[in-house]
């Protein structure tokens, strides 16, 4: 007779060293659960039929997804639902593969399962009960209860994930009884049709100027599209944003296209599907840098500027090492050269103006730049404080040197040129910063941010939680060299 009872499956010895999910339990849940629906659907070869509510009562929030999918037998939710690390029969064109278990059952302060003609609960486990039997149900209920707290971010990641899914279901949030919303198409299949598509082996191309409108939630006024953003998919199911770019409107989805299961070595996603395992991540990367200098192309060629050949000024310096101490230093994983430093420029050494702008003897890269000379004093001033505040901030394995652009759409890039690493500052997006304290506050949440690339090139909850290191690592030597910094300025 089946138990309800929780087992270890052998497969996940070789997978506890791999990066587990660092984003919300929200997010991680719903997009774990919509997966796992959906395969069902493809294996029972029906239409899928999918709910998804959120309801948010006081500090709790109950997740509800229903499925019509092949459902599970009493053996199948011992064996495969309840094993951690257990997939029971999947097939390369799944999502899942993982086990949905990590998210109900690790996350969740209580999860309920029904399925068929059976269920069990977080109860029936810890009390080692059989799985119970329960009026049948075509598909798939499960229930979880968590208690972190919900802020408008979760949220938004969560509606994300869903509405940048190629896939059609019934969608419902609530809060404290009262409904927010509920869109019973949620999803965005029809806008495919907009996409351009280029197709290739390993993963299709999607690109289009029609922004992805999500639901109206308060609180959320500013962020009801998708837009400017790299969606990162697998079987048409978002799984994570790889970086965004506030001026470009076009949106690009990469639809990756495995041929392994997600258990293999060669699955192009890590375990948690937060960011990329392998080479394909360098692949991707110059998909959106190459998408995002062609986008920034064609915005000059309209608006009638000059198409004339940029040039990289390199200036020959010394390099400098950063100082920061912790448990992130040593683990640099992003060392090649960056893209978008490899096409459309002309590169120039040794400039003797630029040498003016900063004298300190220093490496410098300097990308479109060009300013009177009272302006460039004063950025003579910013660039001294950026040095002084990367080496506070990068880790003590690196050395680097620094840059200035006068592009308008970022304001700090970690770039490497030629193996030699440059973190770049743009100081015309510092124009509207209040006071020198807030000026060395700025700074550092920019070289915090910069640094953090080295260990992730993408921006993910991983990249969040790394940052939060980079960021109290360096935390201290920022505050007791506060006066010292303000004064550079």
């Amino acid at each position: 007779m089946a138990r309800a009872q929780i087992t270890v499956a052998p497969r996940l010895l070789k997978l506890v060293g791999r990066a587990q999910y660092t984003g919300h339990p929200l997010t991680i849940c719903v997009r774990e659960l919509l997966q796992n629906s959906r395969d069902a659907c493809v294996r029972k070869g029906v239409e899928p039929e999918i709910y998804i509510a959120i309801h948010r009562v006081d500090d709790k929030t109950l997740i509800i997804c229903r499925d019509n999918g092949i459902g599970m037998t009493a053996d199948q939710i011992e064996n495969d639902f309840l094993q951690l690390g257990g997939v029971g029969k999947t097939e390369n064109s799944e999502v899942g593969g993982f086990g949905i278990a990590k998210a109900a059952i690790m996350s969740g302060e209580f999860w309920q399962i029904r399925s068929l003609n059976n269920t069990c609960n977080i109860h029936d486990v810890e009390a080692g009960n059989v799985i119970r039997k329960t009026p049948f149900l075509d598909g798939t209920e499960v229930r979880i209860m968590i208690t972190e707290s919900i802020y408008y971010g979760s949220i938004h990641d969560t509606t994300s994930i869903i509405y940048a899914s190629d896939v059609k279901l019934h969608f419902k949030y609530t809060w404290e009884g009262k409904i927010i919303f509920d869109e019973p198409t949620a999803g965005f299949p029809k806008a495919l049709e907009s996409f351009d598509v280029h197709t290739g082996d390993t993963f299709d191309i999607r690109t289009t100027m029609q922004p992805i409108d999500l639901p109206d939630i308060k609180g959320l006024e500013k962020h009801k599209v998708i837009s400017g953003v790299n969606i990162i998919r697998v079987g048409g199911l978002a799984q994570f944003i790889q970086g965004h770019n506030n001026s470009r409107e076009t949106t690009l989805i990469i639809d990756l296209k495995p041929k392994v299961r997600p258990d293999h070595e060669l699955y192009p996603l890590t375990m948690n599907r937060e960011s990329f395992s392998g080479i394909i991540g360098k692949a991707v990367d110059a998909i959106i840098q190459a998408h995002n200098t062609n986008v920034m192309e064609s915005v000059m060629i309209a608006s009638g500027k000059s198409e004339e050949k940029n040039v990289l000024k390199i200036v020959r310096g010394k390099f400098v090492s950063g100082k920061r101490k912790g448990q992130t230093v040593g683990y640099a994983t992003n060392t090649e050269d960056s893209f978008m430093g490899n096409s459309g420029y002309e590169t120039s050494d040794n400039d003797n103006e630029e040498q003016e702008l900063y004298g300190n003897g220093i490496a410098m890269i300097v990308e479109e730049y060009s300013a009177d000379r009272n302006t460039r004093n004063q950025h003579a001033k910013i660039l001294a404080l950026w040095q002084e505040i990367l080496e506070l901030t990068v880790g003590n394995d690196e050395k680097f040197g620094i840059g200035i652009t006068g592009k308008r759409w970022y304001d700090a890039l970690r770039w490497i040129h030629n193996g030699d690493i440059y973190y770049v500052i743009n100081p015309d997006m510092l124009k509207n910063t209040n006071g020198k304290g807030g000026l060395v506050l700025r700074l550092w949440t920019l070289a915090a941010h910069e640094a953090t690339h080295a260990l992730n090139s993408a921006h993910n909850e991983n990249f969040s939680s790394l940052m939060d290191c980079v960021c109290s690592e360096s935390a201290d030597a920022i505050y007791e060299s506060m006066t010292r910094l303000k004064r550079l300025v």
